[in-house]
């Protein structure tokens, strides 16, 4: 599993590059652009949480609520354009991606 420390370490480099704004961030919450990506993620999250667990694969639930939070991001950068937004989409749908699931005996320990 990816450490929680890299994962947050990572995402803080994507957020702090030195790349000027293309785009005004200022009214980004009343964009339509950002105001479809929020509705779709939340449409998304719930979706998942009602049809993963017929099919058992709940253990994937926590990675698939990262990717979607990061595609998120592609609606701020449709809002802004500014590409900080598609670092930090493409970053946090990788290392979703490329992160294994916990142990099923891990999350008896919990």
């Amino acid at each position: 599993m990816f450490p929680a420390t890299n994962r947050i370490r990572t995402f803080f480099r994507l957020w702090c590059t030195n790349q000027p704004a293309s785009g005004s961030t200022e009214h980004l919450f009343d964009r339509k652009a950002y105001q479809i990506a929020v509705a779709a993620e939340v449409v998304a999250i719930y979706t998942v949480s009602a049809v993963l667990p017929p099919f058992g694969w709940q253990i994937y639930f926590i990675q698939i609520v990262e990717i979607i939070v990061g595609l998120h991001f592609i609606g701020q950068w449709a809002a802004t354009r500014s590409r900080r937004f598609l670092d930090i989409a493409g970053g946090m749908c990788a290392i979703s991606a490329i992160d294994r699931p916990p142990k099923y005996e891990d999350l008896r320990e919990c």
